[in-house]
């Protein structure tokens, strides 16, 4: 999931935990430790791209880490607050400008963002969340902190519910979650929700922060904290239940056609948990799919059909980074070659075609593909980094007209 959601979750996880007993350190701490597991992503700076992207979501998003990590985390934080070194002025000051560095830094970013592609309204999103943070620190800097007894058995709950809540919403999106590092590289996905999805991280964003607002030992506090947690967790069981349908529909779409297949998948399109895309594994071709819960009809009304092409990795099935590739797409892939070069692209097919669920789009049709080239008698892979030529406001009104069914 997005950072965003995942720092949301883990300060309201925090919250539940130790806000009667820390107050807003409850939700800081949560919030960095929803963020703690995604470090991994350090792992560029050492390793080679393919075995970085292997190593995400790995051994940090695993149930192992979730279980030990908080005897360390718990332990230090343990010694933290009973020798009160929390109160000292130079810890004070020095964690205060690391966290206004860190708010500027995460924050002026998405500004900036906004700025160049003109998205207004992400703006002024950014612009409210800065000072409304800036004024959660001023409140920090200038309160007297209080002495607090936790013991060592609260501090690991705390740290092993917010791990472990990363690690479950994680394994909601499609990307796929190493949940049994380091004993099975299996990647666990349920795929029911979007990696970004308003609609789960906004409502429960606006809970959080209006709880920070009042008094740790507020009950209304507490009932705000708990809503959000309810309200987003009510979301992903929507989701799941969404899917389920959908899942029914493709069936259904494949026995109307006679189409013989031996498994597939299903997942939601971005920003949202209504049009869904369906990708359906036969002998040598996929089907792919797009259905909206606004369509009119309960069926898929056309599917895609695209060669597997396999055979063209003949003697590289066992090529490190196709075996990494073959592991990350869960097997749903197509290779394809170009008719002048001869180069060989290969395309994760999991979330479906672009072309199905937004019009006028060109060049590249899938969100993921990864150029292939011999390299020292090795299938060496390169992620393809541009976006999709042809991003027009007419193909983003397309998208939200298929959201809405009046297009299939």
């Amino acid at each position: 999931m997005d950072s965003l959601s995942q720092i949301v979750l883990g300060a309201a996880v925090g919250e539940a935990v130790l806000g009667k007993k820390i107050g807003n350190r409850a939700m800081l701490l949560g919030a960095a430790g929803g963020t703690l597991p995604d470090l991994d992503v350090v792992a560029n700076l050492f390793m080679s791209p393919m075995n970085a992207m292997d190593f995400h979501r790995g051994i940090t998003h695993s149930i192992p880490f979730a279980v030990f990590a908080p005897l360390a985390f718990g332990g230090f934080s343990y010694f933290f607050y009973k020798k009160n070194v929390h109160k000292s002025k130079w810890y004070r000051t020095i964690s205060s400008i690391l966290l206004y560095v860190l708010i500027v830094a995460v924050l002026g970013s998405a500004g900036y963002a906004a700025l160049t592609t003109q998205t207004w309204w992400a703006l002024g999103i950014s612009i409210f969340l800065i000072l409304l943070l800036l004024f959660v620190i001023i409140r920090y800097i200038a309160s007297e902190p209080e002495s607090y007894q936790v013991s060592f058995l609260r501090w690991y709950m705390f740290f092993f519910l917010v791990f472990a809540t990363h690690t479950l919403l994680d394994v909601f999106t499609t990307y796929g979650t190493q949940v049994l590092m380091p004993f099975s590289n299996y990647r666990a996905a349920f795929a029911s929700i979007s990696v970004v999805d308003p609609i789960y991280t906004l409502p429960f964003l606006l809970f959080v922060c209006l709880a920070a607002f009042f008094r740790h030992t507020s009950a209304f506090r507490a009932f705000l904290n708990w809503t959000g947690i309810i309200l987003s967790t009510g979301y992903l069981v929507f989701t799941l239940i969404t899917k389920d349908s959908i899942n029914r529909i493709f069936e259904k779409s494949l026995e109307v056609r006679n189409l013989d297949y031996e498994r597939y998948q299903t997942s939601p399109s971005m920003f949202n948990s209504i049009l869904w895309s369906g990708t359906i594994e036969a002998d040598s071709v996929y089907y792919v799919g797009a259905y909206s819960k606004f369509d009119p009809q309960k069926i898929v009304q056309r599917f895609r059909e695209i060669p597997k092409n396999h055979h063209l990795l003949k003697g590289h099935e066992n090529d490190e980074h196709i075996l990494i590739l073959k592991r990350f797409s869960d097997d749903y892939f197509t290779i394809q070659q170009d008719t002048l070069t001869g180069k060989l692209t290969f395309v994760d097919l999991r979330w479906g075609a672009l072309s199905n669920v937004a019009k006028s789009v060109e060049g590249i049709d899938f969100p993921l593909i990864f150029h292939l080239r011999k390299e020292n008698g090795q299938m060496v892979a390169e992620e393809h980094r541009e976006p999709p030529s042809g991003i027009t406001r007419e193909m983003l009104e397309s998208y939200w007209d298929r959201i809405m069914g009046r297009w299939q």
